[in-house]
């Protein structure tokens, strides 16, 4: 029996080669599908987390008389979707005092106090599964998706209350000069199908600790970026909308690639003749140009 079981040492050398070859090949095919299937896993995952923040923010606005959650954490911004980390997960509650507190323990009390929780009801729905910054640094937040700056965001000037009056001017390529509003109420949203509510940003590289919820555009004219999208999809990023709908998109230009994978250490950063800003800059508004 035992003889049985020995490989024969009368096999010709190139057929056992041209076996190991075989078995090579099949492992190159093997492993890289695998590494592709569980890639394609997470994106599926982090897509369904843009959908059901989708629909939780879509619900809000259905039980508030169309009025949008506040998509900032900034002081002033009212009935925001998230707080900043918190001692307890209690909405408007004493917030951590620095980022050396900045647990996870504090910062999902900021998420649970946020006013989508109680549409979503699972800390998870906020996180990319490819998003390991908050493992490596200790300020990074567990929140991976942020809220358009001008969808009751921070992109303002003035509030009083619900009602904001302040509005930055941006220099469109025609040389118009158009202001971006920011929209309180979802009846103030043009095309809602091509407006963006939320995106992964990769607001580690700002250290921001504090300022967790809210992107940013145009910082430095219509050619800048402020924030930026995350690299936790090799190049490409999963975007919400506000008819509630979720979709990957895949960033086109070098220099956006290049600022995704390594970061700035300047922010507004300026990209001219960027199709990839001219996309974002036409969600980015949703008051229309």
């Amino acid at each position: 029996m035992e003889n049985n079981m020995k490989i024969s040492s009368n096999i010709p050398l190139r057929d056992c080669l041209a076996v190991l070859a075989v078995i090579a090949l099949a492992l190159m095919i093997v492993f890289p599908a695998a590494s592709t299937a569980r890639s394609g896993g997470k994106l599926a995952l982090c897509l369904s987390n843009l959908h059901l923040l989708g629909r939780a923010w879509m619900a809000y606005q259905e039980d508030n008389d169309a009025w949008l959650v506040g998509l900032s954490t900034y002081t002033g911004a009212p009935y925001r979707w998230v707080e900043v980390p918190l001692y307890t997960p209690v909405y408007g509650s004493t917030p951590v005092a620095s980022y050396a507190e900045c647990n996870l323990t504090y910062q999902l009390n900021g998420v649970q106090a946020g006013k989508l929780f109680a549409y979503t009801q699972n800390v998870q729905v906020y996180h990319c599964p490819n998003d390991k910054y908050w493992l490596t640094k200790s300020y990074a937040p567990w929140i991976s998706y942020y809220g358009s700056g001008c969808m009751n965001g921070e992109d303002y000037t003035a509030r009083n209350g619900m009602n904001i009056t302040g509005f930055r001017s941006v220099t469109l390529p025609s040389r118009q000069a158009k202001q971006l509003v920011c929209v309180n109420k979802y009846n103030q949203i043009k095309n809602p199908a091509g407006r963006f509510t939320f995106i992964e940003e990769d607001y580690a590289d700002h250290n921001q600790w504090r300022c967790v919820g809210s992107f940013v555009t145009m910082g430095s004219g219509y050619w800048s970026w402020w924030d930026w999208p995350a690299w936790y999809h090799n190049g490409s990023n999963t975007l919400g909308f506000a008819d509630g709908h979720a979709e990957n998109h895949a960033w086109q230009d070098p220099r956006t690639l290049d600022l995704m994978r390594n970061g700035s250490l300047t922010d507004h950063t300026v990209q001219t003749d960027n199709k990839d800003i001219v996309y974002f800059n036409n969600g980015y508004v949703p008051a229309g140009w």
